[in-house]
């Protein structure tokens, strides 16, 4: 179950699922990269204004991707789980 960044409710009604590939500068020489799947949900409620949403991930913000990964990296390593619905 995931919450509407909206309303709150929680939906676990798959819309679409699509992946997001985040890189960082190389590290040891070799380029860092992390490819996600992400999904696309309904909001069910039907006082809300957003009818989809995209299942956010806890420790970074896709609209920041530009920002260096090391220190989401080290929060992932000590913190999990990784996304606000849980691995899966």
């Amino acid at each position: 179950m995931v919450a509407c960044p909206d309303c709150r409710c929680e939906s676990a009604q798959v819309h679409s699922r699509y992946s997001r590939t985040l890189a960082d500068v190389a590290a040891g020489g070799r380029p860092v990269l992390i490819s996600l799947a992400v999904r696309r949900l309904f909001c069910d409620s039907a006082d809300c204004g957003r009818r989809t949403f995209a299942e956010q991930v806890l420790w970074m913000e896709f609209r920041s991707v530009r920002c260096p990964l090391r220190p989401w990296l080290r929060a992932l390593r000590h913190e999990g789980p990784w996304t606000s619905g849980g691995v899966g």
